[in-house]
């Protein structure tokens, strides 16, 4: 969340009026007179709405990480860690980025 604020708020630090900051954050919300739809169609399709939604609301709960772990019992653990395990075993070779340079 706090990336996305400073992101937003950067864009009137660095805009010469306000209708041009507003402009700048149609373009980046997709939503820019005159511009590509591309961009809208694939930032509002439904499943990305929804995963929006979800972290929205996964934000503003009031319970964090650190509580949730400390809650017992601590079964649900052992399922998402064997996820995790199956996940990154499915994926394929990723060779370290640095290497390559």
């Amino acid at each position: 969340m706090t990336f996305s604020l400073v992101l937003v708020t950067w864009v009137f630090f660095r805009a010469t009026s306000l209708s041009g900051a507003l402009a700048y954050l149609h373009s980046m919300a997709g939503r820019a007179a005159g511009g590509s739809p591309l961009l809208a169609l694939e930032i509002y399709t439904p499943y990305n709405l929804t995963i929006m939604a979800i972290c929205a609301l996964a934000s503003f709960q009031p319970l964090e990480a650190y509580d949730w772990a400390n809650q017992n019992p601590s079964w649900w653990l052992v399922p998402l860690f064997l996820l995790a395990i199956a996940v990154m075993w499915t994926q394929a070779f990723n060779p370290f980025l640095y290497f390559q340079f």
